[in-house]
């Protein structure tokens, strides 16, 4: 056992073990900044791009999906390639959406567009895993992102969709510079400046976030926080409830479907911490701004406080793991973290540096 040391001698500590910059995440390399397939929105037929600099300026769609009737890529390369016709494809709604859209963005001069249901290509696990890690900068580098909310009609009262409860869209509606909303008919809604008000009270985001965009207000938003939003959300497949964080969180993950919840959650928190390890020890020694770490700093500075509290867990009085499991509870945590990650309900409890929490020690150092 190892007596409290200081936070500059943690530091001291952190440095021997963490001397250079960590490797670059062997997934990192293999993530696009921009779509390899795009809708082309004239003839509706699927164009792919080999290279991220080949990639024309493209609009996107955000959906809900339908089971049994959106349009698979398969079904699109088949369509491409002679093996069936649009025609054959028309009896499925997502078929009409999809037409939808194109006529949406081509009617604003946009050439291609991009639906996730057609332009992943589950049959290609490489590409579905590069897919869902870039999925994020997909929406980010798109020059408007079109919601569509087929359960939503507009003037018939508030703003209300099964949209706002799913897990992908967190990032759908965050991620893009500019979002516009569709009602079921297609009928113009309005925008996520105009609707931030009454999306507010739908997310729990702050109007802030909303109304300048994630990417304007990353620098202050911190881990606990991006993972909040997502704490009510569902996913169809309960690995993606973690999956669906990694552009928020500004990290990569080999999907495995079938590991399991926990599992997902327990990976996650391990490559936040192989992502910002290095950020935090060097922080603490002092060797550049907060300007210099990724614009991350409210990331960085909480993580170093998560990664100690890690290793004093055993020195948690149970009055204390009471009180975060009863806040567990309320905040339905739960249902997606399992025990050793609701640490991260600390931070509700003892806000940085964590000055009222007993027996703050450092335990395997």
């Amino acid at each position: 056992m190892v007596k409290l040391k200081s936070r500059s001698g943690l530091a001291a500590w952190l440095s021997t073990r963490f001397r250079s910059t960590p490797s670059l995440d062997p997934l990192q390399k293999l993530k696009r900044t921009r779509p390899r397939w795009l809708l082309d929105t004239r003839t509706i037929k699927l164009i792919e791009f080999p290279s991220d600099d080949l990639v024309p300026p493209y609009a996107i769609l955000s959906h809900r999906w339908e089971e049994g009737q959106e349009i698979s890529h398969e079904e699109m390369v088949q369509c491409r390639s002679g093996l069936t016709t649009s025609l054959s494809l028309s009896s499925k709604s997502g078929f009409e959406k999809m037409v939808a859209a194109c006529t949406e963005a081509r009617e604003h001069n946009h050439a291609y567009i991009w639906i996730d249901t057609c332009c992943i290509n589950k049959g290609d696990h490489g590409q579905q895993s590069q897919d869902i890690n870039s999925m994020f900068d997909y929406y980010k580098n798109s020059e408007v992102c079109y919601v569509y909310l087929y359960d939503y009609h507009y003037g018939a009262g508030p703003l209300q969709s099964s949209w706002f409860s799913r897990g992908w869209t967190l990032q759908e509606l965050l991620a893009p510079s500019s979002v516009e909303f569709f009602d079921a008919t297609w009928k113009y809604c309005g925008d996520r400046e105009t609707l931030s008000t009454s999306m507010r009270h739908i997310t729990g985001i702050g109007e802030d976030v909303l109304r300048l965009g994630y990417g304007r207000y990353m620098a202050r938003v911190g881990i606990v926080e991006r993972i909040s939003w997502a704490i009510h959300r569902e996913t169809t497949k309960e690995e993606d409830r973690a999956y669906c964080l990694l552009g928020l969180l500004g990290v990569t993950l080999e999907p495995c479907y079938g590991e399991g919840e926990e599992s997902a959650f327990e990976r996650l928190l391990n490559v936040l911490e192989e992502r910002y390890y290095y950020y935090v020890v060097h922080l603490q020694l002092g060797r550049f701004s907060s300007v210099e770490y990724d614009g991350n700093m409210y990331m960085v500075e909480e993580l170093f406080q998560l990664l100690r509290l890690k290793r004093m867990i055993k020195w948690v009085d149970e009055e204390v793991w009471a009180q975060i499991n009863i806040l567990a509870s309320r905040l339905a945590y739960y249902s997606c973290f399992s025990p050793g990650n609701r640490l991260l309900l600390l931070h509700n409890l003892y806000p940085p540096p964590f000055s009222r929490c007993p027996r703050y020690l450092d335990s395997d150092l």
